[in-house]
């Protein structure tokens, strides 16, 4: 179990094969606070971000729960994301644009 609350800027979470590529998965923040999970690569290149940054983020966070882009890019990082065992899908969906952002927290 992550015990997210200990947590510092660019702490590894895991990190998801997507191909034959090894992304490492980092705790961040967005600029007002809320959590950000970035990908980067082993060379250490940005490779994307996992989770999106919407008006209800911070009541999602209050209840431990934060939102995931799984469209576009992010779509093949998906099941690996979820097979990492750092993460489970709580079901929820939120209107992200004209999308639907699935709703993930931390496994305990």
């Amino acid at each position: 179990m992550i015990n997210v609350s200990k947590l510092a800027d660019g702490d590894l979470l895991g990190d998801i094969t997507v191909g034959d590529e090894v992304i490492h998965m980092l705790r961040y923040r967005y600029g007002e606070g809320n959590l950000a999970i970035c990908l980067e690569t082993e060379d250490g290149e940005p490779d994307g971000v996992l989770t999106i940054n919407l008006d209800d983020s911070v009541a999602l966070e209050r209840a431990g729960e934060f939102a995931v882009k799984t469209w576009g890019e992010n779509e093949c990082r998906r099941a690996p994301a979820l097979a990492s065992g750092v993460f489970e899908d709580t079901g929820k969906r939120i209107r992200a644009g004209y999308c639907q952002a699935e709703v993930w927290r931390f496994k305990e």
